[in-house]
C-alpha cells in the first residue's frame, strides 16, 4: 500500500478490484488489512467500520495463506489495535520467522507493538533491520526519526530527518522537533 492518507486511500480500491477478479488472492487481503489499520489510525470517524474490514481482511488472508508473512503481519496489527499484546507479538514474530528480510514485518512490529509498549530499544533494533532491508523508504526514515525523538537521542533522529525528501510532508516537522528539544532553536 502507499503511505500516507492520500496514499492508503488511493490503495484501498485497487486492492478491492482485486479481490473482486480474484477472491482466492491472499496478498491482496493482506494489504487491504494493512490499509483499514493505517486508516483506523487517523481519528476518522469510521473507525468501528474500518477495524471489522480490517478483521475480515486479514482473517481471509490467514485462511487462504497461513504460510503468507504478509498476512501475519496484518494479524498482528489487528490484535495490537486491540490491545491483544501477546497476540500480537506472536503474529508479527511469525512473519518475521517466514520472511526475514520483509521490511514490513519490522516495520509493523516496531511501531505497531513495541512502541506502543515503550520497548523503545527493541522498536529501534526492528526499524534499523526494517532500514537495511528497504534503505530508500522516506516512511521507514520517517518513523525512525520520530522513534529516535521519543528515545531521547535526538542528533540521530535529526540525521533521520534530514534523509527525508526535500518535498517529504513531514519532514521539516520532524526536523524542527530533534532540535527544539535540543535548544537548538
Amino acid at each position: 500500500i502507499q503511505h500516507g492518507p492520500a496514499g492508503i486511500d488511493q490503495s484501498i480500491g485497487p486492492l478491492e478490484q482485486v479481490i473482486a477478479k480474484d477472491p482466492s488472492f491472499a496478498p491482496a487481503y493482506a494489504g487491504l488489512a494493512e490499509a483499514y489499520a493505517a486508516r483506523s489510525g487517523e481519528f476518522r470517524l469510521d473507525i468501528p467500520d474500518e477495524v471489522r474490514k480490517m478483521k475480515a481482511a486479514a482473517e481471509q488472508a490467514i485462511r487462504l495463506d497461513p504460510l503468507l508473512a504478509e498476512a501475519h503481519d496484518a494479524l498482528g496489527m489487528l490484535y495490537a489495535r486491540d490491545a491483544q499484546w501477546a497476540d500480537s507479538e506472536k503474529s508479527f514474530r511469525r512473519a518475521i520467522e517466514l520472511d526475514p528480510n520483509s521490511s514490513t514485518s519490522h516495520w509493523g512490529f516496531a511501531l505497531y507493538l513495541l512502541w506502543s509498549l515503550g520497548r523503545v530499544e527493541e522498536a529501534l533494533r526492528e526499524l534499523r533491520i526494517a532500514e537495511k532491508n528497504d534503505p530508500l523508504s522516506p516512511q521507514l526514515q520517517f518513523d525512525l526519526g520520530w522513534l529516535l525523538i521519543s528515545a531521547g537521542r535526538y542528533d540521530e533522529a535529526a540525521r533521520c530527518c534530514n534523509k527525508l525528501p526535500a518535498d517529504h510532508s513531514g519532514r521539516n516537522k520532524c526536523l524542527a522537533h530533534a532540535l527544539l528539544v535540543q535548544g537548538r532553536t
